[in-house]
């Protein structure tokens, strides 16, 4: 080691001014290629941290999207099932219409169910497609005059066919629960 730096201090000694011309031009050359070498990394990184927010972007338009796609199509839902429940309803309680006037409602009801179960199997998942299920059951019972009709229990269905919904859209996950008097 000893002999290595004395070498090594023989060599400058020897070159003199032009030993310390070497040794900065060759700090200066390592410098400049240092920096060329960190401007291109520097330029793929941005290239690729500009593709990633590109990609982000369009993941949150998608994402966002599809969510108000969602929540559409859940009020939807809601708009075709609430006047068929109402009108089932109503005509069962008064009592004044002929039987094959309910019947009239329930094919109307049978036609407008078809169409909504379309339309939340295209988005929902399980969870919430149980919840549809179990409310559309109830109603084709009461139609087929297996179980008689009880509003309270159209209401239990549909509460938890909401809170389904509403887990599924995130929109609170606490669940809704009947607070009134009425049976």
């Amino acid at each position: 080691m000893k002999g290595a730096f004395q070498t090594a201090l023989a060599v400058l000694v020897a070159l003199g001014g032009g030993g310390a011309i070497v040794a900065g031009l060759s700090g200066w050359l390592g410098k400049v290629w240092a920096n060329r070498l960190m401007a291109k990394d520097r330029a793929n990184h941005e290239e690729s941290l500009e593709r990633l927010r590109d990609d982000l972007e369009a993941t949150r338009v998608k994402m966002l999207s599809a969510h108000q796609d969602k929540v559409a199509l859940y009020r939807h839902v809601i708009d075709i099932l609430a006047p068929m429940i109402t009108k089932i309803d109503l005509l069962i309680k008064a009592q004044q219409a002929a039987p094959d006037e309910v019947q009239k409602h329930f094919i109307a009801f049978e036609h407008d169910r078809l169409r909504a179960y379309g339309y939340v199997a295209m988005f929902a998942p399980q969870f919430v497609m149980d919840r549809f299920d179990a409310l559309i059951d109830y109603l084709l019972d009461v139609s087929d005059e297996k179980i008689p009709f009880e509003f309270s229990r159209i209401r239990e269905l549909g509460i938890a066919l909401v809170n389904e919904i509403r887990k599924d859209l995130k929109i609170d996950v606490s669940p809704i629960e009947y607070r009134g008097h009425r049976k």
